[in-house]
């Protein structure tokens, strides 16, 4: 009973984290985002569709991967690590905020390849449209970036053991279903 009692805790103290940084740095610019701190991912991930940020580390990390997920709230629906999110984890810096340098330099010049762009996208637009036909958005992707079936297939293949991992070992079925698609 009292290791629950501590998970709500920490959720709590998230959330005000959130809050605190929010007004600080943010100019209470960014809507309410519920902070999960007990989730299915390992690390952080901003939701910015459903204003949710998970973020499940160490204590040590906390702070800095909470501050990382809300750099990508402030920015979306712009691309991931890239420049527009590292331009806003360097004014976050100079605001005081305690992000190491190392934070956002890691993302330098890692673009995302053009098959993992459209696997990102096909993925974001099966979870917010879950009935629409999982074949006519691969399709739809795969015309906007003019990739093959095979290209694509690869990269699916690559991905899924990313996701294999993320997820304990098993794949939720909508990641499969793509997967089956292509």
């Amino acid at each position: 009973m009292a290791t629950l009692q501590r998970k709500k805790k920490s959720i709590k103290d998230g959330q005000k984290l959130f809050d605190q940084f929010n007004r600080r740095y943010f100019g209470s610019r960014l809507p309410r985002y519920e902070i999960i701190t007990d989730g299915p991912y390992y690390g952080g991930r901003c939701e910015p569709w459903n204003h949710r940020i998970y973020v499940t580390v160490k204590k040590s990390r906390f702070v800095v991967t909470l501050l990382h997920e809300m750099a990508h709230a402030a920015v979306y629906p712009n691309e991931n690590h890239g420049p527009v999110w590292q331009r806003e984890m360097i004014r976050l810096r100079k605001l005081g905020a305690p992000i190491p340098e190392l934070e956002y330099k890691q993302y330098e010049n890692r673009r995302a390849t053009k098959a993992q762009r459209v696997i990102i996208e096909i993925l974001d637009a099966i979870l917010l449209n879950p009935k629409s036909p999982t074949k006519d958005v691969v399709r739809a992707g795969r015309r906007k970036y003019g990739l093959t079936k095979a290209e694509l297939r690869e990269m699916a293949c690559k991905t899924l053991g990313h996701f294999r991992h993320l997820f304990n070992g098993t794949i939720p079925h909508n990641i499969v279903e793509l997967h089956n698609s292509i």
